[in-house]
């Protein structure tokens, strides 16, 4: 059985959080969900509290300590109103510490990280049939990426309605987009300026051991083929599997023009 995990970093600049936020709630049309008939599991979400004094405090997870997917609690634009004023308390905060420092932030400042971590399709499977809530594989990987490196986290969004269908059958594409803060507020400096071209290879490593010390096998990918595979981002994915299908298509057609030149000629001679 595949066990893969990957994970595909990016930075961004501070505009893109409403494209996040509005992707990973749902409140932007997508085009390359399963059709509703073939989803079969909830989507989780995480907002991580960070001490903004509002009415949500109190039900938001604390880091390394996920218990409830906030779906249950909360609407699609809550969330997202929510993880907005989450990211806006932040960044205000970065700002008067940059401040108060004399190193005031540039306006094309990279204040957000964005990590696409994907799950091989059958052993997530297995896992969510057998009752297993992934979430957890996410929440310590995303505490054990903000021990070791800084970053302040924001949230996980696992999409479990994603993907297509090859000959009636679901294929969905399982993965987890996690949102954090590019900012350590004890060292009060930037964290993407302190990581190097080995610290974005052992992500792949950190993923893997992260999910296993929470019960979850799953293995770092490797080899070209994963890559290629598990690194795609979700669009880019499901756009490969149609292309491969209207491939397919094109060959049985081409297979088929000299059965139908036959038909039309024996036609002809009737």
């Amino acid at each position: 059985m595949r066990n893969y995990i990957s994970v595909n970093a990016k930075h961004y600049k501070k505009k893109e959080i409403n494209r996040i936020s509005e992707h990973n709630f749902r409140l932007q049309k997508i085009g390359y969900l399963l059709p509703r008939e073939h989803i079969k599991y909830e989507n989780v979400n995480i907002i991580y509290s960070n001490n903004v004094i509002n009415k949500y405090e109190n039900n938001l997870t604390k880091l390394g300590e996920y218990s409830q997917n906030l779906n249950e609690i909360y609407n699609k634009k809550q969330l997202d109103n929510i993880l907005k004023s989450q990211y806006q308390h932040l960044l205000k905060t970065k700002e008067d510490i940059q401040y108060k420092n004399k190193s005031y932030a540039k306006s094309n400042e990279s204040t957000l990280v964005e990590m696409v971590v994907a799950l091989s399709e059958e052993q997530a499977k297995a896992y969510l049939e057998s009752g297993k809530d992934l979430g957890v594989g996410f929440d310590n990987f995303t505490k054990n990426l903000c021990e070791k490196y800084g970053f302040t986290p924001l949230q996980v969004s696992l999409h479990l309605d994603e993907g297509y269908i090859e000959n009636g059958v679901a294929k969905p594409n399982i993965h987890a987009h996690l949102t954090l803060f590019n900012f350590h507020f004890e060292k009060e400096k930037s964290v993407l300026r302190t990581l190097k071209k080995q610290d974005y290879k052992d992500l792949q490593d950190l993923a893997a051991n992260s999910f296993q010390e929470v019960g979850f096998n799953f293995q770092r990918g490797e080899g070209k083929e994963i890559t290629k595979k598990e690194h795609l981002e979700t669009n880019d994915f499901v756009i490969q599997k149609q292309k491969e299908q209207i491939e397919n298509l094109d060959l049985i057609l081409k297979n088929l023009i000299p059965d139908v030149n036959k038909e039309k000629k024996d036609l002809k001679a009737l």
